[in-house]
């Protein structure tokens, strides 16, 4: 989690950074547990994790455009969507992690997704930027 809570959305972690394989390594080592803890847990007493999960990133997410952008309030659309962005990414993470086995397989399935999905934050960043409504005085 502290990997995926960068200090700015442009610092997200990547395939060839220190922190993104930090967190390559713990899911190779922990695959089955973090599918567990990512989508499966149900009726367990892990079962708010995959919930608490995507609240952290959104809030983090949510700090990170409020620090780029003073004075602005983040509108319930914004907030719908990127909650919706973090739902599917915690679903296909343990779907990634679930079907791939060999950590080569693994790795390359991270890495695809992760170049769709840190230009797709981005891209969402500079969307809600330009959208946000100014905190009234």
């Amino acid at each position: 989690m502290r990997a995926l809570a960068s200090p700015r959305l442009g610092d997200a972690p990547g395939p060839s950074d220190e922190r993104g394989e930090e967190m390559l390594r713990f899911w190779v080592e922990n695959r089955l547990a973090v599918v567990v803890l990512l989508d499966r847990a149900a009726g367990t007493g892990y079962a708010h994790y995959g919930e608490r999960f995507v609240e952290l990133l959104v809030a983090t997410t949510l700090a990170q455009l409020r620090s780029a952008h003073p004075g602005l309030r983040i509108n319930a659309t914004a907030r719908f969507v990127l909650t919706r962005i973090f739902e599917n990414t915690r679903r296909m993470l343990a779907a990634i992690l679930a079907e791939h086995e060999q950590e080569k397989a693994l790795r390359e399935a991270i890495e695809a997704f992760w170049s769709y999905q840190i230009p797709g934050l981005e891209g969402f960043a500079k969307w809600v930027g330009a959208r946000l409504t100014p905190v009234s005085e």
